[in-house]
């Protein structure tokens, strides 16, 4: 009897164990946080620092930041061979004019063998099945070192793609890790139930593969590599050190926030950075100094991304790509409202890291500015003043391939990112290189500009946001941004028009530190040869500004030389102000709501104004004659376009001065469209009590 009670006894207590660890643990989950492979592991094809060749000389430390690099989609920029697909030899063949337009930092694309492979489908690159092989459509080996060699000779660095986080279902080791053969199955995260993980992008993240599941933070397509593996760990480093020991100057890391997951939280964990303080480790023992940029897509939190430079005794990220400045610019210029600008002038460092920015890329970040703006009456100019905004600040510029002339879009049916990675419009490039106002030229301009002034550009170069001393009947106008940019010798001071009228003057504050009145200051850029330009003890004045001019003022000790001064010539017939629609006060906080669009570019960085005495939300932007998909959400980060449960999403149309109720959810909202019917300001209104949305014109 005894021993009947004492097995009852023990079998509960089991029992109890086996409830506990599927409640707290998910179904298992602590077995996936275990340690596996062998702390002793050397790859197959095991490189080090020692073994280098190719390498750039006479390099300074920290050179990334006052590059400026151009971001080459390699399928789709230079052809050489002529069969319909940009190649590696092509863009050997295409460096004089990479070279001329000033880019001293080109960024690769893929090129590693993937599974989605062919000249007619989205072959992107990030399904890798060999990272010791060169994608045969592009070349081979050979014209890699061959490409990095004509590089390094003309003083252009060059900084590869690397996926670590997970790689496409034909790799060798994902056969393998299914076979259970070859040590592998650990190298991929495998579990016996689909956990109840979440990586904010709306897929189920387990597929069954026999009796049990493996995880992917994308597609089923691109299984996740299991960092918790000491082989796969010093596996991915030593391919690192391959191609950096290839001659590469760096690399570009592709979703880093998913790397390592735990039983609390599937993203940007500290286990996750722990790794990339040891691939920090392997870069540092290079003496031609290595980079490398972090995509952690993060918006409106720049504490958590901060996080992936690591900390002062052990480095991660030399710099991270920003995704609020460059959806900032284009918001701002939208809305028409200069203090926007304020927060997106992000120049601060974190244990000596910097800021990648850029406009648009090959993902669903932001339309190509040659569409964004294609059909408004102003598009020059703003395509002319996002460039230069983008341009002038003190981080590492990232240019998409075609972004320098204004390239657009591929028509439909080409659908989703593919559309941004249509190919590169040559004649249209030689057309806008003779022409001396050109979006080109202005490009061509700029970057030459900041080639000239490394100091200025780099993290000596310090921003400071100048007040609107401007009113209109007692109330401030907003609608002009000016701000400098000082590395303690010079100083540049850039002044954005971001509104259709024209300023007979604008005032501003003046800042002590960096302006003095009995400074001279050159202008570098302006619409006109017109340097109407006053500085006072307390105030700066400039004068006959135009709708979305830039004007650029240096003061310092290196005389720009004749080509870097660049006037531009959209003249635009400017309106007289006689006021704004109100939008309210803006709310900073989770309890805001967003407009978000392809109207803006679906940007995460500005919400909405605030009029708390009627809760109506309001926001004004400017749009041409077509259709605009769009939705309002509230508060928290976004979670991007294919972030939401299809199954929960309803859709409506608005039409103008027309009423339609919607359901909006934090985080989340209702598909909605309107079409506008002809180009113009509109004012988009949400009251938060009635759930009611209308649309309707703006005052002027």
């Amino acid at each position: 009897m005894m021993v009947r009670k004492s097995f009852v006894w023990l079998f509960s207590i089991c029992m109890l164990c086996v409830f506990l660890t599927v409640s707290c643990g998910g179904g298992g989950s602590s077995a996936i946080e275990n340690w596996t492979g062998d702390r002793a592991y050397v790859s197959p094809k095991n490189v080090s620092a020692s073994d280098a060749e190719n390498q750039s000389t006479e390099l300074e430390d920290r050179w990334w930041e006052s590059t400026t690099f151009y971001h080459i989609w390699v399928r789709s920029f230079a052809d050489s061979d002529g069969d319909d697909c940009g190649d590696l030899k092509g863009i050997t063949q295409s460096l004089d004019y990479i070279y001329a337009v000033g880019f001293r930092g080109i960024w690769l694309s893929p090129i590693f063998e993937c599974d989605f492979k062919g000249v007619d489908i989205n072959m992107h690159g990030y399904d890798v099945s060999d990272y010791y092989a060169v994608n045969s459509l592009f070349g081979t080996e050979q014209d890699v070192i061959e490409l990095i060699n004509a590089c390094h000779e003309k003083d252009i660095k060059v900084i590869f793609d690397f996926v670590p986080n997970h790689s496409g279902k034909g790799n060798q080791w994902f056969k393998d890790s299914i076979a259970n053969k070859d040590g592998k199955r650990d190298w991929y995260v495998w579990n016996s139930t689909a956990l109840n993980w979440n990586t904010g992008m709306g897929l189920s993240g387990w597929t069954r593969n026999g009796n049990e599941y493996y995880w992917h933070a994308f597609a089923d397509s691109q299984p996740d590599l299991n960092f918790r593996n000491y082989e796969v760990r010093e596996e991915m480093k030593n391919v690192v050190r391959y191609w950096l020991n290839r001659g590469f100057d760096g690399l570009r890391i592709d979703a880093v926030r998913y790397l390592i997951e735990n039983d609390s939280v599937q993203v940007d964990t500290a286990e996750s950075i722990d790794f990339f303080k040891e691939l920090r480790t392997e870069l540092d023992k290079y003496e031609s100094p290595k980079f490398m940029t972090f995509e952690a897509w993060i918006t409106n939190d720049r504490k958590t991304l901060n996080t992936y430079f690591g900390s002062q005794s052990e480095l991660a990220a030399n710099m991270l790509l920003d995704f609020d400045q460059g959806s900032g610019i284009v918001s701002a210029i939208n809305a028409s409202k200069a203090s926007a600008l304020k927060n997106t002038l992000f120049t601060s460092e974190n244990n000596g890291g910097g800021y990648g920015t850029f406009l648009a890329n090959h993902d669903e970040y932001m339309p190509r500015l040659g569409t964004l703006f294609k059909g408004d009456s102003a598009e020059d100019a703003k395509i002319g003043l996002a460039t230069a905004l983008s341009l002038l600040r003190p981080t590492t510029p990232f240019v998409y391939y075609g972004q320098e002339i204004a390239m657009e879009e591929d028509a439909p049916p080409d659908t989703g990112d593919v559309r941004l990675r249509l190919p590169f419009k040559w004649r249209e490039m030689v057309k806008q290189w003779i022409d001396d106002a050109s979006i080109c030229s202005m490009n061509r301009a700029l970057i030459h500009f900041r080639n000239a002034l490394p100091n200025l550009f780099s993290s000596s170069g310090k921003v400071k946001f100048l007040e609107s001393k401007q009113q209109y009947e007692g109330r401030n106008v907003d609608k002009v941004a000016a701000y400098t940019i000082s590395d303690g010798n010079d100083v540049l001071l850039c002044i954005s028009n971001l509104s259709k009228y024209q300023w007979d003057s604008y005032s501003f504050a003046v800042d002590a530190e960096t302006m003095k009145p009995d400074g001279k200051y050159i202008l570098v850029m302006a619409y006109e040869d017109n340097d109407n330009l006053s500085v006072g003890a307390e105030s700066i004045v400039v004068k006959d500004l135009y709708p979305y001019e830039m004007r650029l003022y240096y003061s310092g000790s290196t005389i720009p030389e004749p080509s870097m001064i660049f006037t531009e010539s959209y003249l635009q017939k400017g309106e007289k102000f006689e006021g704004e629609d109100y939008l309210g006060e803006e709310v900073s906080s989770k309890d805001a709501f967003y407009l978000r669009g392809d109207m803006n570019g679906w940007n995460t960085s500005s919400p909405m104004g605030y009029d708390s005495s009627t809760k109506l939300w309001k926001a004004k932007v400017s749009l041409v004659k077509k259709t605009y998909n769009f939705k309002l959400d509230k508060g928290g980060e976004w979670k991007n376009a294919y972030g939401y449960d299809k199954k929960s999403m309803s859709s409506a149309v608005v039409a103008l001065d027309k009423e339609v109720k919607i359901s909006v959810a934090e985080g989340d909202g209702t598909n909605l469209s309107f079409t506008a019917p002809s180009a113009g300001d509109y004012i988009f209104s949400f009251n938060e009590s009635t759930k009611i949305l209308k649309i309707t014109r703006a005052a002027h």
